[in-house]
């Protein structure tokens, strides 16, 4: 085998591995599943579910619900951002992690008017934008 056979080999290899680490997450979001989650950092249980309807289902009990896609933009936080972020999924029910900002703080999506907010440090919205 070739230096460059060789090299497309280790190249669709480590395509391939990358693939199979995504499909967990992909697998649980075409399920109907919630797994309960028991949060140290946030000191109660949290609710990840797999879609919007186990979500729906989850909300009308009272629970703040995170979908798989919401973790995915948490990860690297600091304790503080998480327990503010929570806070805010608890009082606006519905509402959603949708991406972080450059800064590095998650925006949050508000599902009635489709707006979302960053926050400064200080718990301050920084700016409106549409999400």
């Amino acid at each position: 085998m070739s230096y460059l056979e060789l090299a497309k080999k280790a190249l669709e290899d480590r395509k391939k591995e990358k693939t199979d680490a995504i499909d967990p997450v992909i697998d649980f979001k075409t399920r109907n599943l919630a797994v309960r989650i028991r949060s140290e950092v946030l000191g109660e249980d949290i609710w990840l579910a797999s879609n919007e309807q186990v979500r729906d289902h989850l909300k009308a009990e009272g629970v703040a619900v995170y979908l798989a896609d919401e973790i995915l933009h948490l990860k690297g936080l600091s304790p503080e951002a998480l327990r503010r972020i929570h806070e805010v999924k608890k009082v606006f029910e519905g509402s959603r992690v949708v991406k972080t900002s450059e800064t590095g703080v998650p925006k949050i999506s508000d599902p009635v008017s489709g707006t979302g907010f960053d926050r400064a440090e200080d718990g301050r919205p920084r700016e409106d934008i549409r999400s």
